[in-house]
């Protein structure tokens, strides 16, 4: 069962803010993520752990409305969301903008909480302050964590918190920002069954539906999402698309002309699991399948796609594709052969990724047609990289041979040991030691 989000606010008085807006909104807030305290935090003036924060709610409703459509929509267009510490490119800067609380106002008392939408749930991640990080701030947030969440809940949430926070700012003709505020709430909550679809494509592709858009795009947004029959595909091209590059990457992914998956016997998706943990347990259950140990490497995976059923494997190099984030396109020729297309990767240990990573999609993903195997953090994509690096490099094998107490230039002469016998790449091995230290 999906968890939920809760955003508890009782208004109290706050006669030292200048802002009447700020004075009509001020309440003391506390926000839940699957019954985890977001907003526990130390406070510096009493020096004790609080979860209660003392904030104006006007410019958190108004960024929630601003951002409404991205946030219930958009995924993370990287492995990873972007973190503190790191250099950002403008477009991890604008995506976080969109995507995290804290940037709905410097000067309030923020938890650093990111939401995002993984194309089956709303993902909340957040993390802790470092140790004096914002010394003028009256705390700092000690807890990092993260959870998945149920779509509708979130709108419930939010949608009580902004409905609260109107009823607190007065009437419209008070203050020029409530009546913009109510009207833009008012254009949401209206919203009908068509314009949701547009609302929903848009925000998909990390852009606002209600702004001026290029007649490309409109046009895009408005014709490709009416062919049901391959919505996935085009979901594929709003998760690793941009406004420049999405119509483009449509057309390509439109001429592949790769078929829907037959039925095949292969063990279930449990998609009540995190998209890790599936991934994880059915690559095990595939090297089950074939009588394979955990420290047996495969030599050959068109012979895996045959153990399991699948009589052909074939990669057709395809060498442009309109976007960075995208590795390849996969589907079905007929109900006999798995085709990967796009740009041949130079390493052969990437192309066994990328073939692991595609035989997944050709079992699991393919059920209204081809798919593309992407760089985004979705669910679909996410269980792939876990299947494809769990069937090609067992986690148990990793964590056996690999000591963390060695010295860096042994424990990298492991890893490559490890890589070379099972013909992936050390970043492959690495990831599965870091995630299975985690785990355990």
């Amino acid at each position: 069962m999906l968890r939920s989000l809760t955003i508890e606010c009782e208004r109290v008085a706050e006669a030292s803010a200048v802002d009447p807006l700020d004075q009509r909104t001020w309440a003391a807030t506390r926000i839940f993520a699957g019954g985890k305290c977001v907003t526990a935090l130390l406070d510096r003036a009493t020096g004790k752990e609080t979860s209660t924060l003392y904030i104006p709610l006007f410019s958190l409703a108004q960024w929630v409305v601003m951002n409404w459509w991205m946030l219930l929509n958009e995924t993370c267009r990287w492995e990873r969301p972007p973190v503190p510490g790191k250099l950002w490119s403008s477009e991890e800067e604008a995506w976080v903008q969109r995507h995290s609380i804290r940037a709905a106002d410097s000067g309030v008392l923020l938890p650093r909480l990111t939401l995002y939408a993984d194309g089956r749930h709303i993902c909340a991640d957040w993390l802790r302050d470092e140790d004096d990080a914002y010394p003028n701030m009256p705390g700092q947030f000690l807890y990092s964590s993260r959870e998945l969440l149920d779509r509708a809940g979130v709108e419930s949430a939010f949608s009580e918190l902004i409905t609260k926070v109107l009823t607190w700012s007065g009437q419209s003709n008070e203050d020029l920002r409530v009546d913009a505020l109510r009207r833009n709430w008012e254009a949401i909550s209206n919203a009908g069954p068509a314009e949701k679809e547009f609302c929903n494509a848009a925000g998909r592709l990390g852009v606002d539906p209600y702004s001026t858009l290029e007649a490309g795009l409109l046009e895009f947004l408005e014709r490709a999402g009416e062919d049901r029959s391959q919505q996935s595909l085009f979901n594929d091209v709003l998760d690793a698309g941009s406004p420049d590059s999405a119509a483009e990457l449509w057309q390509w992914a439109s001429e592949i002309h790769l078929n829907r998956a037959p039925s095949i016997d292969v063990p279930a998706l449990p998609l009540s699991l995190l998209a890790a943990k599936a991934g994880y347990q059915v690559a095990r259950q595939w090297r089950n399948a074939m009588g394979l140990a955990p420290h047996t490497p495969i030599a050959d995976l068109s012979q895996t796609s045959r153990q399991m059923g699948i009589p052909n494997l074939k990669f057709e190099e395809k060498n442009h594709i309109p976007s960075r984030r995208v590795r390849a396109a996969v589907g079905w020729r007929g109900d006999r052969e798995i085709v990967l297309t796009g740009p041949n990767p130079e390493r052969q240990e990437s192309i066994r990724f990328l073939t692991a990573r595609g035989l997944f999609h050709a079992a699991y993903a393919c059920s209204d047609g081809a798919r593309l195997v992407t760089d985004v953090r979705n669910w679909d994509q996410q269980c792939s990289r876990a299947f494809a690096a769990e069937l090609l490099i067992p986690q148990e094998v990793v964590l056996n041979e690999m000591n963390s107490e060695s010295d860096s230039d042994a424990f990298e002469r492991q890893a490559e040991k490890l890589a070379t016998t099972f013909k992936v790449s050390t970043r492959a091995v690495y990831w599965q030691f870091q995630n299975g230290s985690r785990a355990n």
